[in-house]
């Protein structure tokens, strides 16, 4: 027998012996209540989604961009500002240097990076950097003639000292040295003094580091600000690098360094202390957030949404 018809028997005996219309009320709130729990059993099924490989991949290139390409729009969003926003957040906490590639002995191995890669295309020129940068990119000195803008100081107290900004023009020569000028201002106590020295016996940081600004020094010779003075000292600043230049450049170890100076990684301990640390962790976490939302446009949600499971049980207790 049926529930349908045990209910229907219920209420044609207690209508035949006259009992109270209470209990035959209950029986049809019990029978309700078993229709709906019956409907709720079988949940409705997953939501279909546009072209979940290629959401994949969009996922894994920006986090957040699969979902958007499926019309997850929330989820797109939030993903992409919570990822991105870690990342980036780490990146900053540990002054860019905590994201690189550098498999090429067992004790230089970064397996930081195999989490931090999962954020996609804000991780991978780190891969480029590692694969096609020659040796003479990571090596200190000038191969190429070189125009850009400088700022520095003197660095002998001898000299009135003073912000020196402007355009530095390099050129290499056989000494392993450069050589060229500087067109500018010398800002001093008595104001500003246009110049344009000669400059000599340039040294140059490498051509890709980690660091956005490129440190150099050189020796000047030229007018000074007052009549028939000439300044002869030595300057020390830094010129910008492009950001393929720094983004995502390794941090060289003793082992490629030919000088007894700081390494890349001891400098960047010595000067970010626990921050390093703590931007790697910020990075490695973005990764393997991403790694979720990957699956996720890959698969979708485990259920449809809550309004259409909510719009097929009406259905359901209508139809029962």
């Amino acid at each position: 027998m049926t529930l349908g018809e045990y209910g229907g028997s219920e209420l044609r005996w207690t209508g035949a012996c006259g009992m109270a219309p209470a209990l035959a009320e209950r029986l049809s709130t019990q029978r309700d209540w078993l229709s709906v729990a019956s409907a709720s059993v079988s949940r409705p099924a997953a939501k279909r989604l546009r072209a979940p490989g290629l959401a994949a991949v969009l996922a894994f290139l920006v986090p957040g961009l699969g979902h958007l390409f499926q019309g997850r729009f929330f989820k797109g969003c939030l993903y992409s500002v919570c990822i991105l926003g870690t990342f980036f957040t780490g990146l900053r906490v540990g002054d860019g240097k905590v994201v690189y590639f550098d498999w090429g002995s067992p004790d230089r191995t970064t397996w930081a990076y195999v989490c931090q890669v999962w954020v996609g295309l804000p991780a991978l020129p780190a891969l480029l950097q590692a694969k096609f940068r020659g040796a003479e990119a990571l090596k200190p000195g000038l191969t190429a003639p070189l125009t850009a803008p400088f700022q520095g100081r003197f660095t002998a107290s001898s000299v009135p000292q003073g912000e020196v900004s402007g355009t530095l023009t390099l050129n290499p020569d056989d000494q392993s040295r450069a050589a060229g000028t500087l067109v500018g201002v010398w800002k001093t106590a008595q104001g500003d003094v246009p110049i344009e020295w000669k400059v000599s016996w340039a040294e140059i940081s490498r051509l890709v580091a980690p660091d956005p600004r490129r440190s150099v020094a050189f020796s000047v010779e030229g007018p000074g600000s007052g009549a028939g003075e000439v300044v002869n000292g030595k300057l020390a600043g830094s010129i910008p690098r492009s950001v393929w230049n720094w983004y995502g450049a390794p941090l060289l170890d003793s082992k490629l360094l030919d000088s007894d100076s700081n390494t890349d990684l001891e400098q960047a301990h010595f000067t970010l202390g626990t921050r390093f640390e703590l931007g790697v962790v910020y990075t490695m976490i973005a990764g393997l957030l991403n790694i979720l939302a990957i699956y996720d446009a890959l698969e979708g949600p485990a259920y449809a949404e809550e309004e259409e499971f909510e719009e097929e049980s009406q259905r359901k207790r209508k139809a029962a």
